[in-house]
C-alpha cells in the first residue's frame, strides 16, 4: 500500500500535536499533584499545632486538678 506524502505529513503533524497535548496534560497533572501535596503538608502542620495546643491545655487542666 502506497501512502501519499501529504497523508504522511498530516499523520506526522497529528502525532506531534498529540505528543504536545500529552506533554501539557502531564505538566498539568504534575501541578495538581504538587498542589495536593502542599495542601497535605500544610494540613499536617495545622493538625500538629492543634495537637500541641490540646496537649498543653490538658496538661494545664491536670496541674490545676492536682493542686486541689
Amino acid at each position: 500500500m502506497i501512502v501519499s506524502p501529504k497523508i504522511r505529513e498530516r499523520d506526522i503533524d497529528l502525532i506531534r500535536k498529540n505528543q504536545n497535548h500529552l506533554a501539557a496534560l502531564w505538566k498539568n497533572q504534575k501541578s495538581v499533584f504538587e498542589a495536593e501535596f502542599n495542601l497535605l503538608k500544610r494540613t499536617e502542620a495545622m493538625i500538629d499545632e492543634s495537637h500541641k495546643l490540646i496537649h498543653k491545655k490538658l496538661n494545664a487542666i491536670e496541674v490545676k486538678l492536682s493542686e486541689n
